[in-house]
């Protein structure tokens, strides 16, 4: 019984070190780290320090702006992705927008949008050098950033627009 147990053990540790690497460990190909950041951006990392923790990994700059600008985007995928030199690659990502968060003015405007990422291998891993775009969130992951903004609010009016805004993010 004890060797069953041992073997069960074993197979739950690999099954959660298997999917660790798989989210969080490195990332040896360019399409990889390119889905990995716009997954997270469209989640919203993008919009607070806490999430940017997520895309640290993945991006060659230490530091973003504080962005008040967002597109509201409803799709991502990578349409190409070519070797420049040994250790440097393009990656060109569509994203699907629908709208654009400027403060908090919303503009419904639906655009597709192509982005060329350059990517530099260091230390085995590859990482995004350029460019650095503005956040690509899902209206979702900006419904959940505008309720945490929300429980800081100590502006009334502000927190009317806010309100006003979730409820057309479902619709666009």
């Amino acid at each position: 019984m004890g060797s069953k147990l041992y073997v069960l053990f074993l197979m739950v540790v690999t099954l959660t070190l298997s999917s660790y690497s798989i989210s969080y460990g490195n990332d040896s190909t360019p399409d990889s780290v390119i889905k990995k950041y716009y997954q997270a951006d469209l989640e919203g990392a993008r919009l607070s320090a806490e999430g940017y923790k997520t895309i640290k990994p993945l991006i060659a700059w230490e530091h973003e702006p504080g962005w008040d600008l967002v597109f509201i985007t409803k799709n991502a995928k990578i349409s190409k992705v070519e070797q420049l030199r040994k250790d440097e690659t393009y990656a060109t990502v569509i994203y699907d927008v629908i709208g654009i968060l400027n403060g908090d003015d919303l503009l419904e405007i639906e655009f597709t949008q192509v982005v060329t990422f350059i990517l530099i291998k260091t230390n085995a891993q590859w990482k995004i050098k350029q460019p650095v775009i503005f956040p690509h969130v899902s209206p979702l992951a900006l419904s959940k950033h505008i309720e945490k903004v929300l429980k800081d609010n100590q502006n009334k009016q502000r927190e009317t627009k806010l309100r006003a805004l979730m409820k057309r993010l479902p619709e666009l």
